[in-house]
């Protein structure tokens, strides 16, 4: 009777761990068409991540958006191997919550659709997707015929 409990949660364990494809757009193998403006996008993301957005200093694109071809899974995100993102480097320098400066610092976001999807390779905060799926602040402009 322990061994079959034993192995009924292992079986548990296991289909919990796997990770099943989410539907719907982020299942879209294109990334949609060039960020036109991803400097907007980054500083309204910025001023609501950051704990003290007033103090951000000047944000340096180290490299604007070019497309990627991702080359691993990232089921957190959730984005697969083979999916593509338009990826754009940043810096910037920003007191920390005890009141001292950082020094620039290097970050990563991805954009995809006209979104950011991920920001230093993890999901973005769920509020902030939300509000930004609801209001449609940066239009889907040149909607791309890439399909699945």
């Amino acid at each position: 009777m322990k061994r079959l409990t034993i192995i009924i949660l292992l079986l548990i364990l296991v289909a919990g761990c796997s990770h099943v494809a989410p539907p719907g757009e982020v299942m879209k193998k294109g990334c949609g068409p060039y960020p036109e403006h991803y400097e907007a996008m980054l500083m309204d993301y910025l001023s609501n991540y950051l704990s003290s957005s007033d103090t951000l200093g000047d944000v340096t694109i180290i490299k604007a958006p070019s497309k990627i071809t991702l080359d691993a899974d990232y089921p957190f995100i959730p984005l697969f191997k083979g999916h593509a993102a338009w990826e754009c480097f940043i810096s910037y320098d920003v007191k920390s919550r005890n009141g001292n400066y950082t020094g620039n610092s290097f970050h990563v976001a991805w954009i995809r659709h006209n979104r950011i999807v991920a920001y230093d390779y993890k999901d973005i905060d769920l509020w902030f997707a939300i509000k930004n799926r609801i209001h449609e602040k940066y239009p889907r402009e040149n909607k791309s015929d890439e399909k699945s």
